[in-house]
């Protein structure tokens, strides 16, 4: 029996005194690409943190490729880019491929060494994102469009079938976000990649995502982003002008999915 790479029920999870998530129910199925949004503090990052077992959830269940997160071990299935953050000196003295390298050596048991076939997944990753020619660089000399490339290579290089993003294009410009969202979908497309985005700007991700969770602590919308575009709960929540400019599906006569 095929199984959901996410399965959320009834999940709650806290700051402090503050509730960040309330009773989320949310599966997200094999080969989508969902866009998470939803104002600040709405539990987007939340959610991510929680999923991954970095965050106590207070309450409900989380189940990845059909296992319970309390005895999921098959942590190298999950890549994971993490809120974008500067490396301040450029004299950081890691390489592009020691620093996707971590990644392999993170999946071993000890003792952790890298043979040859981990330096050939290294290699492939690289070549996969388009910056082999990067690999003898330090990674602080590299501008933000590249270090996303690298930090993508590091998450993708044991082939995880999950991949969970977030906000991952705070720090590129234009023409680097754009590019950087083509080649979500391209994986997304080519290798059946399930990619969970979460990102304030909801209006590109509509461009490249094939699904919408919409969160607000509680669960505002989940689905596709056409049942997102036709429906009247949508429409009196948003707006019909704020919500066709998220849903994209007039507009779409350019080739996006």
């Amino acid at each position: 029996m095929r199984v959901n790479p996410i399965e959320v029920n009834d999940l709650s999870a806290s700051y402090g005194a503050g509730t960040a998530l309330d009773h989320v129910s949310w599966r997200a199925g094999s080969g989508e690409f969902w866009a998470v949004v939803g104002p600040n503090g709405s539990g987007k990052t939340t959610l991510l943190k929680t999923l991954l077992g970095l965050l106590p959830a207070a309450a409900g269940e989380i189940a990845l490729f059909g296992t319970p997160t309390g005895r999921f071990g098959d942590w190298h299935r999950i890549g994971y880019l993490p809120q974008f953050s500067g490396i301040a000196s450029p004299r950081f003295p890691a390489t592009v491929r020691e620093v996707v390298g971590m990644e392999r050596l993170a999946a071993k048991r000890f003792p952790r060494w890298l043979g040859p076939a981990d330096a050939t997944a290294v290699t492939d990753s690289l070549a996969r994102l388009g910056i082999a020619d990067l690999a003898a660089r330090r990674i602080g000399e590299l501008s933000g469009g590249q270090r996303q490339r690298v930090l993508l290579a590091r998450a993708l290089v044991n082939r995880p079938p999950l991949l969970l993003l977030d906000e991952p294009t705070l720090a590129l410009d234009p023409d680097s976000r754009n590019a950087f969202y083509e080649l979500l979908a391209e994986m997304n497309r080519r290798d059946g990649v399930t990619i969970v985005l979460v990102t304030h700007d909801s209006a590109t991700a509509g461009n490249y995502a094939s699904h919408l969770l919409y969160l607000d602590r509680k669960v505002v919308f989940s689905g596709s982003f056409s049942d997102f575009c036709s429906s009247p709960e949508m429409t009196s929540r948003f707006g019909a002008f704020a919500q066709h400019t998220i849903c994209h599906q007039h507009d779409r006569a350019g080739g996006a999915p």
